[in-house]
C-alpha cells in the first residue's frame, strides 16, 4: 500500500517521538526506513539530501551538522546540506524570487559529497534537483504573525511539490525561536515563543506540512534552565549563542532527519572536541562543558517530543542568570547588498539592518 505524503511524514513522526520517548539508549533500533513503513516509498533508506530556503537562522540551525553526523560514523557520501539564504530574507522575499525568477544571491554548501554543479541558481532550478527534504522559515521578527506567512507559503508549498524531481519530496518547517529583550524588535522571550508556537502549529495544519524542527522550542526550554544567561542564549539579541546555542540547535535538526534515515542518534553520548570547537574562534562564545552538555540533550530532546509546549527543567536553577564574558550589545546586525555582515552603518551607500534597505546617501 502507498502512503501519501502526508501520512508518511506523519508516521515519521510519531515513530521517531515514540522512539525517543520509550528507548533513549539503543540508538541503532530507532531507524526508521521507508521499507519499514511501506515497500512503495520513494524516501530513501540511507541518504540524506537537504535543502533549507531561508536566511541566516538556516546556518545556524544546520552549522552543526555535519560535524555530529562525521562523530556518528554517516559517511560524508550519504548525505548533501546546503542552505539558500540571504540575511533577513522572509518568506515573501523567497516568493518574490520564485515568480519573478530571480538569481539566488547565497547557496552554501554545509557538508557532504551529495554536491550541486557549480554554477547560479533560481528557486525554481533548485528545486528540479532531487531533494529529500525542502526546510522553510519565516524572519524571525515576523514568525509570530500568521498573517505575514500568506499567500506567500502557499505559493511556495505548491512550487516545491509541483516543481520537485523527486515525487515524494518531503516539505518541513524550521520553528525557529524568540529573541532577546535586548534586541530592537519582538518576539521576546516566553511570550514571543508562544505566538511563534501557534502561528506554526496552524500552518503546518493548512498547509499539510508534515514535519517540523522545533529549535524555538529546544531553546526556550533552555532557558528555563541554569545555563541561561543574560542574553538568552543568543549571541546579540536574535541568532543563537556560538557553542551551546549550535549545540541544542545541531541535537534538534540530527533527532529530527539523521536518526531516522541513519539509524544513529546525538543523544547518546557526549559530543566531540571537533563539535565544541565549532566557533570557538567567535565572540561572543558559550563553551559547551561536561556540565552543561546534558541539560542541552535534554532540551532538545523535551522539544522532540513535544514541540507546541515547554517542558519545564527539573533540575535546580541558578537564582541570577551567568552573565557571559565579553558579551556584543548590538542592537541588530548590520549587512551590505552582498549580505557580509558589517561591524558598523557605513558612512556611505545602502546597507541591510532589521531585514530593510537603508540608503546613507
Amino acid at each position: 500500500m502507498l502512503l501519501s505524503k502526508k501520512q508518511f511524514g506523519t508516521l515519521l513522526l510519531v515513530f521517531c517521538t515514540f522512539c525517543l520517548a520509550t528507548n533513549r539508549t539503543e540508538a541503532t533500533s530507532l531507524c526508521t526506513t521507508a521499507d519499514t513503513i511501506s515497500p512503495g516509498l520513494k524516501f530513501p533508506t540511507d541518504t540524506l539530501r537537504l535543502l533549507c530556503i531561508g536566511n541566516s537562522y538556516s546556518l545556524d540551525g544546520t552549522i552543526c551538522l555535519p560535524q555530529m553526523l562525521e562523530d556518528a560514523g554517516v559517511s560524508r557520501h550519504k548525505y548533501g546540506i546546503y542552505c539558500a539564504m540571504y540575511a533577513g530574507a522572509s518568506l515573501e522575499y523567497w516568493y518574490d524570487y520564485l515568480v519573478n525568477d530571480k538569481e539566488v544571491p547565497y547557496v552554501y554548501h554545509m557538508g557532504g559529497t551529495l554536491t550541486l554543479p557549480d554554477t547560479t541558481w533560481t528557486v525554481k532550478t533548485l528545486l528540479h534537483e532531487p531533494w529529500d527534504v525542502i526546510v522553510l522559515q519565516q524572519y524571525s521578527n515576523i514568525s509570530d504573525e500568521y498573517d505575514t506567512f500568506t499567500p506567500y507559503i502557499g505559493t511556495l508549498v505548491d512550487a516545491i511539490r509541483k516543481e520537485s524531481s523527486n515525487k515524494d519530496i518531503l516539505i518541513a518547517w524550521h520553528m525557529t525561536w524568540s529573541h532577546s529583550p535586548a534586541f530592537y524588535s519582538k518576539p521576546y522571550c516566553e511570550e514571543g515563543w508562544q505566538d511563534i508556537a501557534d502561528a506554526t502549529e496552524r500552518l503546518c495544519e493548512e498547509y499539510d506540512i508534515p514535519i517540523v524542527i522545533p529549535v524555538g522550542t529546544a531553546i526556550q526550554n533552555a532557558r528555563s534552565t541554569s545555563i541561561n544567561d543574560d542574553m538568552e542564549l543568543t549571541r546579540e539579541g536574535t541568532h543563537i549563542a556560538n557553542g551551546v546555542g549550535h549545540y541544542i540547535a545541531g541535537i534538534t535538526w540530527f533527532e529530527t532527519f539523521c536518526r531516522p534515515v541513519f539509524g544513529v542518534s546525538s543523544l547518546d553520548a557526549p559530543p566531540s572536541p571537533k563539535v565544541r570547537a565549532i566557533n570557538a574562534d567567535k565572540t561572543p562564545f558559550y563553551a559547551i562543558t561536561d556540565d552543561n552538555y546534558a541539560i542541552c540533550q535534554q532540551c532538545a530532546y523535551d522539544a522532540l517530543r513535544s514541540p507546541y509546549r515547554l517542558t519545564k527543567n527539573s533540575e535546580d536553577t541558578a537564582t541570577q542568570k551567568p552573565v557571559r564574558s565579553n558579551p556584543i550589545l548590538r542592537p541588530v546586525a548590520v549587512y551590505d547588498m552582498q549580505g557580509k555582515r558589517l561591524p558598523e552603518v557605513p558612512d556611505k551607500g545602502t546597507y541591510i539592518k532589521g531585514g530593510k534597505k537603508y540608503l546613507v546617501p
